[in-house]
């Protein structure tokens, strides 16, 4: 039971993460606004980082489920790990989905934004504060 609950810790709060940068999109969004110089592109670039944390929110949402059922197999003392697998192939596949359209959605946002608009929102690890 103890292995089996660091499983679920483990795969719900160390695997299959979509968020696509070092901060959170609020923060993103934030800071868009502040250092994005042109108005459209400022707009543009706000509807990009929209689009992502909708996508986010939809996938968290189809995760429920899954963190159901798991938490169901856990519970159960005969529960098979076939019947692990099942769940945890199914939550990747949905992952690569969320993270493929979360990369195409980073080119759109770097798309309207210069290299120094890009750095200033998104500054190097050792540089942020």
């Amino acid at each position: 039971m103890i292995v089996a609950l660091l499983l679920l810790l483990t795969w719900v709060f160390g695997h299959g993460s979509v968020q696509p940068f070092t901060l959170p999109i609020e923060q993103a969004t934030e800071r868009v606004k502040t250092h994005v110089v042109d108005a459209d592109r400022k707009a543009k670039a706000v509807a990009v980082l929209t689009r992502m944390e909708k996508a986010e929110k939809a996938w968290m949402k189809a995760r429920e489920p899954q963190i159901e059922h798991l938490q169901s197999l856990i519970k159960d003392r005969v529960s098979s790990p076939a019947e692990f697998e099942k769940v945890f192939t199914e939550t990747r596949k949905q992952t690569a989905i969320v993270q493929a359209e979360l990369l195409e959605l980073r080119f759109e946002l770097k798309a309207q934004m210069t290299e120094g608009e890009w750095a200033a929102v998104f500054p190097a690890p050792a540089a942020a504060k």
